[in-house]
This record gives structure tokens, C-alpha cells and sequence, in this order.
């Protein structure tokens, strides 16, 4: 029995289809790209579970549905929060920055997530 929820692109969200990486046609419903992010925030794309895709100044989250990504969002900035409180840190700082500005993007962004029909 396996314990994939997608046994077509195993939950990764992404399959190959000749030579090309896709969104996976039976799982991956939901995406939003961020763009513009600065300073390399969207190399943080690394610490997302439904970021898909990133460079130095994009993310594009794919994820089944709204909920997940928004969900994700909230736990890496809540993660960066307690890890800048650890620090000794408070308010916004280098180790929050990041996260509270793409939760934030993705937060504006949620009216523009849109569904993706295979």
C-alpha cells in the first residue's frame, strides 16, 4: 500500500513530460508566483513544503489547494518568529524579515491564487 496521497507525481506536485518539469495534472489544483521579492528572500523558497519553484527573487507555490499554501506560509513565519525570539530578537530583524514579507506577498496574492485545471 503506499503512502503517497499522488501516486502520479509521488506528492512532489511536478512530473516530467519530455524532458520539461509540469505541475502534476492529477494532484496540483492551486498556484501563486511571487515576484519582486529583494535582498534573496525567495532563496528561502527552500523552507516552504509547497514552493515548487524559486530563484533569488520569485517563489511559485503549488500545493492542491488554497488552504495549503496559506497554511505553509504561516508555519515557516511562525518558525522564523520563534527562531528570532530564541535570538533575542524582536520585531521585524534578519531573522523574521524574510518570512513576514513573503507571508505577507502570498496574503496579498490570495485573491490572484488561482486553480489550475489540468
Amino acid at each position: 500500500m503506499s503512502t503517497f496521497t499522488c501516486n502520479t507525481c509521488f506528492d512532489t506536485h511536478t512530473i516530467d513530460q519530455d524532458g520539461a518539469e509540469i505541475l502534476c495534472p492529477d494532484c496540483t489544483r492551486v498556484r501563486v508566483k511571487i515576484t519582486g521579492l529583494s535582498h534573496g528572500a525567495g532563496e528561502h523558497g527552500v523552507n516552504y513544503d509547497t514552493a515548487g519553484w524559486w530563484t533569488s527573487s520569485t517563489i511559485t507555490f503549488v500545493a492542491p489547494t488554497r488552504g495549503h499554501i496559506l497554511a505553509d506560509v504561516a508555519r515557516v513565519r511562525a518558525a522564523a518568529v520563534r527562531e528570532a525570539l530564541r535570538l533575542g530578537l524582536r520585531g521585524r530583524n534578519h531573522a523574521s524579515s524574510w518570512a513576514i514579507a513573503i507571508e505577507k506577498r502570498v496574503q496579498a496574492a490570495k485573491a490572484e491564487i488561482v486553480e489550475v485545471t489540468a
